[in-house]
């Protein structure tokens, strides 16, 4: 049974690579889904399965140590630790989509490209959007 680290101790190669990987995955499926311009169902369900499974993976992966005995524990160590979910759910998705969101509004606003004014002159013909309204 290991004992989860103080605030001043190391999470070990295999624990702090898990919690980056995971991190990663979901900062490119935040970047995925804000780079999308329509969001269906099709597209929920995917992210869904997408994040069920790397969960099972990491969990069934570390269960047996006859297979990876290095990885045996890490996960079930990791899934006790607030931190995982904390940047594995909000911190490496919501700076991700923040970072693109800013550069997109900065790009927006003073060098639109082609696609973002014909879709804005769409959105005016449609009613969509109003002139005066500036967001």
């Amino acid at each position: 049974q290991r004992t989860p680290p103080g605030p001043c101790c190391s999470y070990g190669l295999y624990s702090l690579g898990t919690l980056v990987f995971a991190a990663m995955c979901q900062a490119l499926q935040g970047k995925a889904l804000f780079l999308s311009h329509t969001v269906t169902w099709f597209h929920v369900g995917a992210f869904a399965i997408s994040i069920g499974g790397l969960l099972l993976f990491f969990l069934v992966y570390n269960l047996n140590p006859a297979v990876t005995f290095i990885f045996f524990g890490v996960a079930d160590f990791l899934y006790s630790e607030a931190i995982f979910w904390l940047s594995f759910l909000i911190l490496a998705p919501v700076s991700t989509i923040m970072f693109d969101l800013t550069a997109f509004a900065v790009q927006s606003a003073w060098a639109p490209t082609k696609e973002t004014l014909y879709r804005e002159r769409d959105a005016l013909a449609r009613g969509a959007l109003k002139a005066d309204q500036w967001w």
